[in-house]
């Protein structure tokens, strides 16, 4: 069966999802971290932003929980919508929180886009699925999903 829906259609769903959009994001391309062998440090790849404006955060829920050394974190899961004409996110791809409206603790988060899904019929936004790791109380500094 085929379905028959108009541009103004999408536009109006478009235009809608944008209205609940309240963060503004930043989506940087993951990269393969490197080493030099000449000083023995890690080489990490530029962080050349490929989208940055606005975005909806949507409820933020506890996820699985890592074990890392003595240390047990949990893995925070979200789903992240951009507008429909943005650049289209990639699997490893990492999101980072500027401004939420809604939420101004969700500043400086970072988050790693582990799913995108994809248009369906009218294509309202590119939604993404997210993780992020926990702070620890016994840290001094935030914890990010990526490098």
């Amino acid at each position: 069966m085929k379905y028959a829906i108009s541009q103004r259609s999408r536009e109006y769903v478009r235009d809608r999802a944008q209205m609940h959009m309240g963060a503004i994001v930043t989506i940087y391309k993951s990269g393969d971290v490197g080493f030099d062998p000449a000083n023995g440090l890690s080489v990490f790849p530029d962080r050349n932003s490929y989208y940055e404006g606005k975005a909806r955060i949507w409820q933020v829920n506890e996820g699985d929980m890592v074990v890392s050394g003595e240390a047990q974190i949990t893995q925070l899961t979200t789903n992240i919508s951009i507008p429909w004409d943005a650049a289209s996110p990639k699997k490893d791809d990492i999101v980072v929180v500027v401004s939420n409206e809604s939420d101004t603790r969700m500043a400086e988060n970072v988050f790693r886009v582990v799913y995108v899904d994809g248009g369906g019929y009218i294509g309202g936004t590119r939604r993404m699925r997210c993780v992020s790791l926990t702070e620890s109380a016994n840290w001094n500094n935030r914890v990010v999903a990526g490098p």
